[in-house]
């Protein structure tokens, strides 16, 4: 059974008209589309009896059409109210209740959508994702084993690159600039790299501060690559970047 199967089975079990998922996360688990609207609002309609819907701002519906397949793509421009556009496209179709990511959806959008759909109820969708995305598939293995491996590849670059003549921001930029160059997107959080007795806090931020040698050296790091994040972190001794 796939994924949005497996939601449409649960809007039917407990009578949800539709999904309205807006978690750019979940989206890309979901249609495997990347995508993050910003200020603006795209949203993944699933339903219990048709084939499901995405929504964008207008600027990301080819985006949508090249990147998915199965679903009816509506967009809207800045100059309408969106939720009036959803409104419109789903025409006569009696909406009384409507699944949504509970630890997610802001009140805008939640308000938004009352604003046309008069006394909704809103359903928790958020269990049910929480534990399709506890079981991997083949495929989201492979992807995080991925992901894992541009996390050594950064440890690499910034074993080689650390020098007693070079900042911790020295290094911090010379491993995204590498990432960037082997075409991952986006580290999945901001890279820590610390020296000496700032290695001792492990959330600290990066300096220009010169790396000190026969000091320990922390790294924190990750990568987001096809949707999955990687999260490690390793420690050097001062004598290997000597």
């Amino acid at each position: 059974m796939s994924k949005l199967e497996r939601i449409s089975n649960f809007l039917n079990e407990n009578e949800v008209d539709m999904t309205f998922i807006t978690n750019p996360t979940t989206l890309n688990y979901l249609t495997g589309l990347a995508i993050d609207p910003h200020e603006r609002i795209a949203g993944l309609m699933v339903f219990p009896d048709k084939a499901p819907s995405l929504f964008t701002p207008a600027l990301e519906v080819e985006k949508a059409k090249e990147n998915t397949t199965g679903f009816d793509i509506f967009g809207y421009e800045d100059s309408q109210n969106p939720w009036a556009v959803v409104k419109e496209h789903l025409g006569s179709k009696n909406i009384q209740k409507i699944a949504v990511e509970f630890s997610d959806i802001p009140l805008s959008k939640t308000e938004g959508l009352k604003s046309q759909f008069s006394g909704v109820e809103f359903v928790n969708l958020t269990p049910l994702v929480e534990r399709m995305r506890l079981i991997k598939s083949a495929d989201e293995i492979e992807k995080m084993k991925i992901s894992g491996d541009y996390a050594d590849k950064c440890f690499e670059i910034g074993f080689e690159y650390a020098n007693s003549e070079r900042t911790e921001t020295d290094v911090v930029a010379k491993i995204e600039y590498e990432m960037k160059r082997m075409g991952v997107p986006q580290m999945s959080f901001e890279t820590i790299v610390l020296s000496g007795a700032r290695a001792a806090n492990p959330h600290g931020m990066p300096e220009d501060v010169k790396i000190q040698d026969n000091k320990l050296l922390l790294f924190d790091l990750g990568v987001m690559k096809n949707g999955y994040a990687s999260d490690a972190t390793r420690t050097m001794a001062g004598e290997q970047y000597r």
